[in-house]
């Protein structure tokens, strides 16, 4: 079982693109080390190009469907420290951010990625998703 729980809250204005999200950790066990928060942004479904290796024919596919494209770290790319040290079950931490959408994005396509690592190792101890939409 993980060593974490995350829930994620989360409002979306279309009229201004804004996203505010609202993340809460919880440990799961008791627990030492140390733990960071980290939430993302990604993007499905973007048809783009993409080339192919040499032996492919076509080498170059102008309509490929690029998935789970990662578009921004909303509270920076290492994330933040939720947990340190000694950690007791049960113990939570709550998260607010507020983010503007760059406004080419597809909303309907947009998760909320989130995921609780350990510091040195950077292993992922529990992550979850949810559409913007």
């Amino acid at each position: 079982s993980a060593p974490f729980a995350i829930r994620i809250k989360h409002t979306y204005d279309a009229a201004t693109n804004q996203l505010k999200i609202a993340v809460q950790s919880r440990a799961a066990a008791d627990l030492n080390g140390n733990y960071k928060l980290t939430v993302i942004l990604t993007e499905d479904s973007l048809i783009d190009w993409q080339e192919w290796y040499p032996s492919v024919t076509p080498e170059y596919d102008p309509d490929y469907v690029h998935r789970h494209v990662l578009r921004a770290a909303v509270n920076s790319d290492y994330g933040e420290m939720v947990a340190s040290g000694a950690i007791s079950n049960g113990t939570t931490k709550l998260l607010g951010y507020k983010f503007n959408m760059d406004p080419a994005w597809v909303a309907r396509h947009m998760r909320i990625v989130a995921f609780v690592s350990e510091e040195s190792s950077y292993e992922v101890k529990q992550v979850e998703a949810q559409w913007v939409q």
